[in-house]
């Protein structure tokens, strides 16, 4: 990985985050799709490892151009058809509040 490590307190954050389930899979009506970790930040920024979205491997990285999308390598589509990164992160937020 590149960056830095994340500390106890960032590892249980992800967690946390990670239990949620895909973001984006809980948005149109599918709870509890297992989720990996997406910086939304990238992963060297001071306190990015606690400024990540939960996102199934298919919304992540395996996805397409055409449903569903994937945010790597299109992340111009991935927020014109699920919304932003930061408002999907501010979303996360709520969940854990």
């Amino acid at each position: 990985m590149k960056g830095r490590n994340p500390n106890k307190a960032e590892k249980e954050h992800m967690s946390k985050v990670q239990q949620l389930g895909c973001i984006v899979c809980r948005n149109l009506g599918f709870l509890g799709t297992p989720a990996e970790i997406h910086h939304v930040f990238g992963k060297t920024k001071k306190h990015t490892h606690m400024m990540v979205l939960p996102l199934c491997p298919s919304h992540h990285r395996y996805g397409g151009y055409e449903e569903p999308i994937s945010r790597h390598p299109y992340k111009a589509r991935f927020e014109a058809a699920y919304g932003t990164e930061k408002n999907l992160l501010k979303q996360v937020e709520n969940l854990l509040a």
